[in-house]
This record gives C-alpha cells, sequence and structure tokens, in this order.
C-alpha cells in the first residue's frame, strides 16, 4: 500500500472491520488500493471538487479514511469529515477523525471548533454540528489547527534549510453525501407543512453554499463528495450548476477478487502485526492461514458478480474466523452464508423470543421509505417500542444489545440520543426480517380466523345435528325448523369471517409481491444508471459502445428513466468518437420519437444548456395546417429519425401561422448549418413527394428558448386547390396568348388577397371575389369557392370589347 507502517501509530485492536468501514486508525491494514489512492489524490491535487461514487459496500469510506487522508496530511491539507443534516441550525455535522483510541484520546486536526458555550465545547467530542452560517464564516476566518510534528520530525524540521511554509489548506469531505437527498427526502415525506417547508429552505441554502464553495477560487478549500452511484442521477442540479464535476469523478469498483488473499493476510504479513492480533497469552486470536485465504476468496467469487466483491462480506467474515479458537472447523460447518447468517443473527440469540419480533420492528424505523439508512431519534424510537409494548427495561436492554453488536450506531447530539443502523450491508436483511414478519403475522391472523370459524361451524353442526334429533323425538317441526333457520343464519356468517380471513391472507400474500416488485424495479434502475454513467466513464470505446446498446433496447422496451436522459446527452457533447456520436444520436432520436418523457427531458436540457444543444442532434417540432396533412408529417418525421434526427412528438395544427403558398423549413440562429439545412432539405422533398418545399430564416425568436441551438421548424403551407382560365371573344371564338391579370380579394377570413397572370393557378382554401382584367375588354368578376386538392375550370370565358371614344 501506499502509506508505509508509521511507528508512532497505536495498533488497531481487531484485525477485520466486520460492517464498519476502516478508520484513519486503520490504515496499516488497508490495502489492495494503492492505484485508487493515486487516482484519487491526484483528482484532488489538480481540481477543487472531485466526485467519488460506487455501490454500496465497494469501500468507499474506507478509502477516505485509511487511504486519502494519511496521503493528504503529507500534502498540507487539513481533512475534515462532514455531513449535512435537514435541520435549520445545525445542517452541517463535523465528525472528528481519531488519530489514537487509548484512554486518552487524540484526535487529527480541524478547520473546524464547536459553538462556544456548546456542551461540546468543554469535552471534545467525536462529532459536533454546526449552523451553516458559522460553517462559512470559520472557512473564511482561516480556523485551522496547525498539524503536529511527529516524533523525529521535529527535528528534522530544525535542520532542514529556512523555507516559506504556506498555511494548511482545508480539505472538505462530504461523507455519504447522498443524504442530500435521502434526509431531506425523508421529511418532506412524513413531517407537518411547517417542517417541510424549513427542510426545503434548509436544503436549498445547503445547494447555494456548495455552488459558491466549488465556484469561489479566492477561497483556498477543496471538496471531495462521496456518494452511492445510484443516486448520481438526483444529483443533477449540482452538475448542472457544475458540469465539470462530471469529469472530475472517480468511480469505485470493488477489488478484485485475485487481490482477496492480500487483504486477508494483510494483517499477519507484517511481524509486529501478527503478534499483535495473535496474542497468544490470552488466545483472543486465531490466524487466517494462506489456504485459508485462497479459499475464502474463491467461495466469495461464486457470490460476486464481475470478478467483483462485497468488502462488507468479506470483513465481516474474517473477523467472525479470527474470533473462533478453530477457524478452519468452524469455517467448514458454516461457510461464507452461514458466517452471514451467524453474525446477523447474533444478536437474536441473546433475545427472549417474545422481543425478537418487536426488534424487528425497531430496527425497520431506521429505514426510509427508499430502503437508505435513517437517523431516527431516541424519542422516535421510544415511541415505536411503546406501539409494540416494550417496556422501558426490555427497550434498552434491546437497545444495547444491538449497539454492542454493531448492528446499531448510537451518538450523542446535544444531550440527546440518536440512531442509525451501523452499514448499508443490513438493508437488504432487515427489509427480509421486516418481510417475513408481516407474512408471519397476516399468515397467524389468517389461520386464527380460519381456527374461529371450522369451531363455530362445528358447534353449528353438531347444534344442527341435535335438532334435527330432538325434533324426530318431540316431533315439533316448527321448533326444529325455527332453530335450523338460526344456526343456518349463523353458518352463514360463519363463512363470512373464513372469507374474510382468506382474503387477509391473499392482501398478505399481494403486498409480498408488491414488495417484490418494488425491489426488482429498484434493482433495474440501479443497472440503467450505472450503464448510462457508464457511457460517460467507460474505460474504452467498446465498452461504452456496448452500454449503448443496452440503452437502445431499453428505449425500444419503453424502460428507459427520463431522468438519465441527462448522461447520454452529456456523452454526446463531450466524446470524440464519431460511432458513439452517431450511436447516441440515434438513439436519442428515437426516444424522442417514442416516449413523450424521454422527448421533454431532451428539450429541457437543450433549454438549460446552449453549448450542449449546439452538439445535440437536431430537434424539430412539426406544425399542420389541418389534419389532411398527417400522413405527409409522418412520412417527414420518419425520415428524419431514420437519420438520427429528434422529432418531437406532437404534430400541432397551425392554421393561422401556416405559410401560404410553400412548405417551410424554418430555423431561427444564422449558426445554423448551411449545408446541413440543404441536406435536410433533399430528404423533406424525397420524403413528402413534393418540391414544394423551402428554406425560411426568422430571426424574431433567435434569443427565446423556441430558437435555441438546433431548434428547427417543419411548417405544411396551407391546403389549396387549382384553378384553370380561358377566354373567348364575342362570337365565341378562343383567345389564346392574350395577357391578363387576376386579383383574388377574400371573401372570408380563411382566404389570402394575390394576383396571377397565368392560365392555371395554385389557389389556397376559401372564399374570393375574382377581378379579372383584360387590355382593351371590360373587366369581368366571379366568386370562387374552392377547398383542398379541388380543381375548378372556368374555360370560355366571353370577353366584351371596350367601345372606343368618340
Amino acid at each position: 500500500m501506499i502509506t508505509s507502517l508509521e511507528p508512532a501509530l497505536p495498533f488497531p485492536d481487531a484485525p477485520y472491520r466486520g460492517i464498519r468501514p476502516f478508520r484513519f486508525l486503520d490504515q496499516q491494514l488497508f490495502t489492495a488500493r494503492d492505484e485508487e489512492i493515486v487516482e484519487l489524490l491526484s483528482k484532488v491535487t489538480l481540481y477543487r471538487a472531485v466526485l467519488l461514487y460506487g455501490d454500496s459496500g465497494t469501500g468507499k469510506s474506507s478509502l477516505i479514511n485509511a487511504g486519502l487522508i494519511p496521503e493528504v496530511r503529507k500534502e498540507n491539507f487539513i481533512p475534515n469529515r462532514l455531513r449535512v443534516q435537514p435541520f435549520a441550525g445545525r445542517e452541517i455535522k463535523v465528525e472528528r477523525m481519531l488519530e489514537s483510541d487509548g484512554s486518552q484520546r487524540v484526535y487529527l486536526p480541524s478547520s473546524f471548533t464547536p459553538i462556544a458555550g456548546d456542551d461540546y465545547a468543554v469535552v471534545e467530542p467525536e462529532s459536533f454540528e454546526l449552523p451553516l452560517a458559522l460553517f462559512r464564516q470559520q472557512l473564511k476566518q482561516g480556523r485551522q489547527t496547525e498539524p503536529k510534528l511527529r516524533h523525529g520530525e521535529l527535528d528534522a524540521e530544525r535542520d532542514a534549510a529556512p523555507r516559506k511554509l504556506s498555511l494548511p489548506r482545508p480539505l472538505l469531505i462530504f461523507d455519504q453525501f447522498e443524504e442530500f437527498i435521502t434526509l431531506f427526502e425523508e421529511v418532506q415525506r412524513g413531517d407537518t407543512e411547517a417542517k417541510r417547508l424549513e427542510a426545503a429552505k434548509v436544503q436549498r441554502r445547503i445547494f447555494v453554499t456548495l455552488i459558491k464553495l466549488i465556484r469561489n477560487s479566492a477561497l483556498p478549500v477543496k471538496l471531495v463528495f462521496v456518494f452511492r452511484e445510484d443516486y448520481f442521477a438526483k444529483l443533477n442540479p449540482l452538475f448542472e450548476y457544475c458540469p465539470e464535476l462530471l469529469d472530475q469523478a472517480q468511480r469505485l469498483l470493488p477489488p478484485h477478487l485475485d487481490t482477496l488473499p492480500e487483504i486477508i493476510r494483510a494483517p499477519f504479513a507484517n511481524p509486529q502485526l501478527r503478534v499483535h492480533f495473535l496474542r497468544p497469552t490470552e488466545k483472543s486470536g486465531s490466524e487466517l492461514s494462506e489456504a485459508m485465504a485462497k479459499r475464502i476468496a474463491a467461495d466469495l467469487s461464486q457470490r460476486s458478480e464481475g470478478n467483483l466483491v462485497n468488502l462488507s462480506e468479506l470483513q465481516i467474515v474474517c473477523l467472525l474466523l479470527w474470533r473462533s479458537p478453530d477457524p478452519e472447523e468452524r469455517y467448514e460447518k458454516r461457510g461464507v452464508q452461514g458466517l452471514l447468517e451467524d453474525y446477523g443473527s447474533d444478536v437474536f440469540r441473546h433475545l427472549q423470543p417474545e422481543l425478537q419480533d418487536k426488534v424487528v420492528a425497531l430496527l425497520a424505523t431506521m429505514l426510509t421509505t427508499s430502503n437508505t439508512r435513517n437517523i431516527i431519534s431516541e424519542a422516535d424510537l421510544k415511541l415505536t417500542a411503546k406501539s409494540e409494548k416494550l417496556s422501558i427495561k426490555q427497550y434498552y436492554d434491546v437497545i444495547d444489545k444491538l449497539c454492542s453488536h454493531q448492528i446499531v450506531r448510537r451518538e450523542r447530539h446535544r444531550n440527546l440520543y440518536f440512531y442509525e443502523l451501523a452499514s448499508e450491508y443490513l438493508v437488504p436483511w432487515i427489509n427480509k426480517l421486516a418481510a417475513d414478519r408481516e407474512l408471519l403475522r397476516a399468515t397467524r391472523t389468517a389461520q386464527e380466523e380460519r381456527r374461529r370459524a371450522e369451531g363455530e361451524r362445528r358447534r353449528a353442526l353438531r347444534f344442527q345435528r341435535l335438532l334435527i334429533v330432538s325434533g324426530i323425538l318431540l316431533a315439533v317441526l316448527l321448533i326444529v325448523g325455527g332453530f335450523a333457520a338460526y344456526f343456518y343464519r349463523r353458518s352463514v356468517k360463519t363463512n363470512k369471517r373464513l372469507d374474510v380471513a382468506e382474503q387477509k391472507r391473499t392482501e398478505a400474500e399481494k403486498k409480498e409481491e408488491l414488495a417484490l416488485q418494488k425491489a426488482a424495479a429498484a434493482e433495474l434502475f440501479r443497472e440503467q444508471s450505472s450503464v448510462a454513467i457508464q457511457v460517460i466513464t467507460g474505460q474504452n470505446d467498446a465498452e461504452k459502445l456496448e452500454a449503448i446498446d443496452r440503452i437502445s433496447n431499453w428505449v425500444n422496451e419503453g424502460t428507459f428513466p427520463p431522468k438519465l436522459i441527462i448522461f447520454l446527452l452529456a456523452a454526446q457533447s463531450t466524446t470524440e468518437n464519431q460511432q458513439i456520436r452517431r450511436d447516441l444520436s440515434q438513439v436519442l432520436a428515437r426516444a424522442a420519437q417514442t416516449d413523450v418523457n424521454l422527448s421533454q427531458s431532451i428539450g429541457l436540457v437543450a433549454e438549460a444548456n446552449t453549448s450542449l444543444a449546439e452538439k445535440l442532434p437536431l430537434q424539430f417540432n412539426i406544425y399542420l395546417a389541418d389534419n389532411s396533412q398527417r400522413g405527409l408529417a409522418q412520412r417527414a418525421s420518419s425520415a428524419l429519425t431514420q437519420h438520427g434526427y429528434v422529432v418531437l412528438p406532437g404534430g400541432a395544427v397551425g392554421e393561422g401561422a401556416a405559410p401560404d403558398w410553400d412548405n417551410e423549413l424554418r430555423y431561427f440562429r444564422r449558426l445554423e448549418n448551411g449545408q446541413e439545412l440543404a441536406d435536410i432539405l433533399r430528404l423533406l422533398k424525397t420524403s413528402t413527394g413534393s418540391s414544394n418545399w423551402k428554406i425560411a430564416h426568422n430571426p424574431q425568436y433567435a434569443n427565446s428558448p423556441r430558437g435555441r441551438a438546433g431548434q428547427l421548424e417543419l411548417w405544411f403551407a396551407k391546403p389549396a386547390g387549382h384553378l384553370d382560365i380561358g377566354f373567348t371573344d364575342e362570337d365565341g371564338k378562343p383567345l389564346d396568348g392574350i395577357k391578363f391579370t387576376l386579383i383574388f380579394e377574400p371573401a372570408d377570413n380563411k382566404a389570402v388577397r394575390f394576383k396571377s397572370s397565368a392560365i392555371g393557378v395554385t389557389v389556397p382554401n376559401g372564399e374570393y371575389d375574382v377581378t379579372i382584367s383584360v387590355k382593351d375588354y371590360k373587366d369581368l368578376r366571379k366568386h370562387l369557392s374552392i377547398t383542398a386538392n379541388q380543381k375548378v375550370e372556368w374555360y370560355n370565358l366571353k370577353l366584351t370589347r371596350e367601345k372606343p371614344g368618340p
């Protein structure tokens, strides 16, 4: 690994972290991440803000704590690990990092200090909260604490030649930054209107502060945003203001399976660490041999996808084996899956059976509706315990066990305790426990209803038989009939109760099926997000083309989410590969043609970002003069789509603004490619079978959303008929080659005034008063009513000569 073994650092108590991430203290154990550390360090050094994202369990927090922080301290940075919160007046949570966890705890220097007069100002805690205003103020005032020199470094500093030391720069690491979405969404869903409005304002203030920190180069800070990959799309508002972040991102993958033996053996590779962790006199630790490390790696590979491993599973398995007197025997009996189940279920084995169901209810409150970890106050947790009929003593007993088994993390803030799950790894396990609990309750209720109904039915049958016998013996048919009717009604009621019980059981099964469907939908969106991001961050062009092909299939199936279109548009605007550009153009064109939501997403991006719009495929709106032109519009739309252009759905009828004569290809900006416009014009003429097309420039809307870059319009001309004219003299002889003028005056609101001197005239729909003027002849006046595609013949119009003057 990059950071060399530092004797001044204390040894951790355990060689494996279980579900918890590696700490700064654990850097001596952190291995197999050299390339990732170098890449992240170089990005932090080069850029003002950096993104680090990856799936849950890939080791993002561990890479920060045990990999990046030791290295940036050498580069004269003061690292600060921060979290955001949806609470006014305490929007920023500062998490201190231990340098030593012995009896005298020592923390790494921080750029921030607690509020004066607060409880935390007296006893230095592992975390404290700051109002957003004070957070900004302390950054501006430069409240940095100089790093303490280790043994031996002081003499080196004294002996070194005099040099100018620059002040340390704050490095703001926003860990679990997906909480900027999840925690605020949770408040929006379930709190009062006042708190929802307040949370929205808090979120906006945090957002504005982050944008200013990224943009304000005068303030000497750097930022790292760490978040789960499936929240990439939801952070799009941040990327819209800071699009450069997309090029300053690092995607973290789990270590390759080939590195697992090295990770497993890391605590025993160094002689000092090996002696510390084995502690033979205490008999508290067992060494995992190289053979066992290889076996664990092979078994984990069976549970992995794409040669990638879940680090939480690896650390849990190794921790349990290290604690075992005979790790090989335990592994032989339980295997990977068994050990993982042991770890998750160990706390339940220490609880009374009647409490286990209630503990599941407590754990379920620590999940948000979007299946992420939720921070919950002790007051809210006690309300759940009360609803589950847990006594105060039982409540504290189970909470202490959950915390001691590292299932739940407890933190104190302002004399209040807050709880959250210790790791994302626990979320699927708790979801399964909660689903099993609901199913078991529904099944028990249905069984109880069925048993009660069956008992009533048997009693009813016994009474019916008794009445029949009594009726025979006593011959009191009337009484027997009355009792029989009574019990018959009871039997009917019993059957109804049975039906209700069966209905409840069916509803429970439907709920379970719905939960599975939601999980499948979430998994699909996660996969689609990963593939969409791969179009930008793929290692090579072949990988990006493969991702585009998968997205094309989703578009054809109508399952591609509109919110992920931003990644295709970003890739379209940044790639230099012509094949990728063409494939993306075709996918975007087909998406806009087939899905209104995807089309609107493309249009919104083009409106918001002019430079990006100039690199997107041209987009067309189609306007018709009337519905008779929809067939022609469809042919033009299909031809444009096949050539990679985007045709927005609709085809609005806009007769009032339609051209009177020629169909028009309208553009608004002088920057449009003239050659490409000519090519499109030829395409329109071919596809519609009409040469009646022309290019029209309309600069009126050049600076409006309608005239953004790459936005064009097709306007179909008003439908027209055809008028043919011929003349004769007073004797009925044809007059050929004479010069004449036709003046068409509109007689209704639809017609248009124009002149013509042709014997065959195209006339837009409408009612006209036509004046025919021929030199040396009297004017003729006729009324013309004409509709689309109608042919009107005015042959043999008789002209009368003007009488010569005196």
